[in-house]
């Protein structure tokens, strides 16, 4: 049952999906682990939790995050729990590569292909903020500094151009991976019925435009309670 998500919108129905789901596992003498299976949900209740298996799951705090496919996530608007994890992992692996005998070009390989790589499938539901991103940049470019023997004052942009060392950096991978997406969900067949073409359409309402927000620049007021004259003459 790895990777098993159910979704429902209430508690009672979530709880008949379990139920089913536990007769069907009986019934094929499929073993199963409740305890390893976390419940989320977006409502306030302190007290939420289900029945699986005779083991009681209580729903996960706003602030804690879980992992389903690979990927980190929060019930909470905040996703600085998701972004601490993915310092952390960073750091881990980089504390492996200080202490490998490994030369400046084997760990620009690494860099770029292991570590990048795994970040950008990270943030496939998260943004990382450009002082994160540059944080995360600069402690594996100096690392690879180091193994290259170079002083610490060599400008960072020496280690990042394309024809030198050619190190990528956090902000343009994730560049890369939110236009990749984006591309990909724009051209989806499905894309009348999407949650984005419905979330564009509230981005141009917004706007009070009846030009597309793709193709010309936009001015939006998000709060309504600013209306000094600048932004009603804006």
């Amino acid at each position: 049952m790895d990777d098993t998500l159910w979704i429902a919108p209430t508690k009672e129905q979530l709880q008949d999906i379990v139920n089913t789901a536990t007769t069907f596992y009986q019934l094929t003498n499929i073993q199963m682990n409740p305890t390893k299976s976390v419940l989320a949900a977006i409502t306030k209740s302190p007290s939420l939790e289900i029945k699986f298996n005779n083991t009681t799951i209580k729903a996960i705090d706003a602030k804690a995050s879980f992992r389903f496919l690979g990927c980190w996530y929060t019930t909470g608007k905040k996703h600085t729990p998701v972004h601490k994890i993915i310092k952390e992992e960073v750091t881990n692996a980089l504390k492996w590569m200080r202490r490998a005998r490994i030369t400046d070009k084997q760990a620009i390989y690494i860099v770029n292909t292991v570590i990048l790589t795994r970040i950008a499938y990270r943030i496939q539901n998260t943004t990382l903020a450009p002082s994160t991103c540059k944080q995360i940049t600069n402690s594996y470019t100096n690392m690879i500094k180091h193994k290259a023997g170079l002083a610490s004052s060599i400008p960072n942009s020496t280690m990042h151009h394309h024809k030198i060392y050619s190190l990528r950096t956090v902000e343009d991978i994730q560049t890369q991976q939110y236009i990749s997406i984006m591309s990909y969900l724009l051209n989806h067949p499905l894309f009348n019925t999407s949650s984005l073409k419905i979330r564009l359409q509230q981005l141009q309402n917004a706007a009070a435009t009846n030009e597309s927000i793709l193709s010309t620049n936009i001015i939006i007021i998000s709060n309504t309670q600013d209306n000094i004259t600048t932004v009603k003459i804006i």
